[in-house]
């Protein structure tokens, strides 16, 4: 077993980081432009840092069985290799969780909302008793509202604005273009694009049925396959 901080790197895909944390930017531009560099934009990023991988985390253990069949021996799912266990995923899950509340603070108390929004959405979509995970087209729209309109009012938050109809209309607009794409043109053969994933069947080489509606999962870790 690795230690928490090496687990959290492993759970924190960088590509994904970097799209969260320029809708980030984006919310603290609008609309005259970034402000000038300051804490509350480091402790914004840290606070959608520590989200992402407490989401990654549940979604880790909910979907453990699949990933076996899809992804045997791949290093981006320690607790597929063996390297983690599921005891440690929750470990991470509780710090994470706490680290982006905490980094939230500063920003002041509807900051904090927003990450427990965030960190509620990553539990209803890879938990019992949702699950939005198995459901197709609802997927797609939740993962959509974590991954732009909770970076964005960050980022409104973190720039000392307070946010108006202005930052809804763009943060709504920018959801709108980010959903449809996501769900029309993810299929069973693999993600087609850094929005969302479908869980894929398992191969005829790995076993001669697919997997029991892995096809129909939307993976949360959408840039790690």
């Amino acid at each position: 077993m690795r230690g928490l901080p090496w687990l959290s790197i492993r759970l924190l895909r960088f590509r994904v980081a970097t799209m969260v944390w320029t809708f980030m930017l984006l919310g603290a531009a609008w609309p005259d432009g970034l402000p000038a560099f300051s804490a509350d934009l480091l402790w914004a990023a840290l606070a959608l840092a520590g989200s992402y991988v407490a989401a990654t985390s549940v979604n880790d253990i909910a979907d453990v069985d699949v990933d076996r069949i899809n992804h045997p021996g791949d290093r981006a799912r320690p607790l597929v290799t063996g390297e983690a266990r599921e005891r440690d995923l929750w470990r991470l899950h509780v710090l994470a969780s706490a680290t982006a509340l905490l980094a939230a603070a500063p920003l002041g108390w509807a900051a904090v909302g927003v990450v427990a929004g965030s960190l509620a959405v990553g539990i209803a979509y890879s938990l019992p008793p949702l699950r939005v995970s198995y459901r197709t087209w609802l997927a797609p729209l939740l993962l959509s509202v974590a991954y732009v309109p909770v970076p964005f009012a960050l980022g409104v938050l973190a720039s000392g604005r307070e946010p108006g109809p202005g930052d809804a209309w763009l943060a709504v607009a920018l959801s709108a273009l980010f959903s449809p794409g996501s769900s029309s043109r993810t299929t069973a053969t693999g993600p087609a694009t850094p929005a969302t994933a479908s869980r894929r069947c398992c191969s005829a080489s790995a076993r001669p049925r697919p997997a029991p509606r892995a096809s129909r999962r939307f993976s949360w870790r959408t840039c790690s396959s």
